[in-house]
């Protein structure tokens, strides 16, 4: 796929060049990208669909022997029955706090942040739904068109980027609101977290634009990896010690400590499931430990809504979506009033001057 038959025969040792009349060109827009592709591939670890973009020939030194092929095809059809699951049960979960959030409970600040959130998750699990079950299907992307498959790959990397954008931000917002919470009630922007999203949809699809470009000229995913080293990860593990020594040192109510909690263990299982993702991807270590991260991404993606769910749940004689939109409620409020039980001290404090 990556290579032509006439180049072959130009760079061939037994042919001459002015015998077959064709001289090594410069890779055709089409080659940059195939190249992209796979690089995305790389990065992105789409792993299952690796095997159609490394043809090799019969005699060539890279080519896997049989044995090795039926093995790593069959890891990578047993990660994909898996992969389709957590995706079917991630859709499930993230659709309805999409439904609840944007047509049955009203949002407030901190509701905007998680309602994008779920939609930059659902949007990740479709494709990787996608891609599970091409790869159960067809076994390999060969017959999907190159450009259809950049615009695939690319759409991925744009919805990642913004859940993983997203949720550091939402980490961010909540160090806040434990450490100047009058500010955070009184004097932050009401319209703050929608500027926020918008500008951070907008930032990652200006990321996932400029990636695309470096790839097309050639150079590696370098935004991506700057990214996540120099930005999200560093955040992500100030805003998980912060919210940490806040949880386990100043329990003033039940209601606060699990809707931190809550948004705690998000950003732990980010960080301990996101950076083996990273290092996969970027050291390309053995491609079925790549396919892995797929997982590991759609559990990231899935597991919000539980955690909501968890930490808002009550005894109640609902059931179904009842229950479900009753246990949202409850999440969504304790955040709201923790902050209210937060700053009661502080004002009390101020008056007693």
């Amino acid at each position: 796929m990556f290579r032509t038959r006439g180049k072959r025969q130009a760079i061939s040792g037994n042919t001459n060049s002015h015998e077959v009349g064709i001289v090594p060109s410069p890779w055709t827009f089409s080659h940059l990208l195939n190249a992209s592709i796979l690089s995305y591939c790389l990065f992105f670890n789409f792993s299952p669909s690796l095997c159609c973009f490394h043809k090799t020939s019969p005699g060539s030194n890279a080519s896997l022997s049989s044995v090795e092929s039926i093995i790593i095809i069959n890891e990578w059809f047993i990660i994909s029955i898996i992969l389709l699951i957590l995706c079917l049960f991630g859709l499930v979960g993230n659709g309805t706090v999409i439904w609840l959030l944007g047509f049955h409970i009203e949002r407030n600040a901190f509701t905007t942040y998680i309602l994008n959130l779920a939609v930059a998750d659902f949007g990740v699990l479709i494709t990787l739904l996608v891609e599970s079950i091409i790869t159960i299907e067809m076994g390999n992307w060969e017959e999907i068109n190159t450009a259809v498959l950049l615009a695939f790959f690319s759409t991925w990397g744009f919805l990642y980027t913004s859940g993983q954008l997203l949720l550091t931000t939402i980490g961010i917002d909540r160090c806040v609101a434990v450490l100047f919470p009058i500010w955070h009630r009184c004097h932050r922007p009401p319209k703050l977290s929608l500027f926020i999203s918008v500008h951070v949809w907008v930032f990652s699809l200006m990321m996932t634009g400029s990636n695309l470009l470096l790839l097309l000229t050639g150079h590696g995913p370098v935004v991506p990896v700057a990214m996540n080293v120099l930005l999200c990860y560093p955040l992500m593990a100030i805003a998980t010690l912060i919210l940490f020594v806040k949880v386990r040192h100043k329990p003033r109510n039940r209601g606060r400590s699990k809707s931190l909690t809550v948004i705690l263990l998000s950003l732990l299982f980010f960080l301990i499931f996101g950076i083996p993702i990273t290092i996969f991807k970027y050291f390309k270590i053995i491609m079925v430990f790549q396919s892995l991260s797929d997982l590991c991404i759609a559990v990231n993606s899935s597991i919000n809504p539980v955690h909501y769910f968890l930490a808002g749940r009550q005894k109640t004689i609902l059931r179904g979506v009842s229950k479900l939109k009753v246990s949202l409620q409850n999440f969504f409020q304790n955040m709201e009033d923790w902050r209210e039980d937060e700053e009661a001290p502080d004002e009390t404090q101020l008056s007693s001057f």
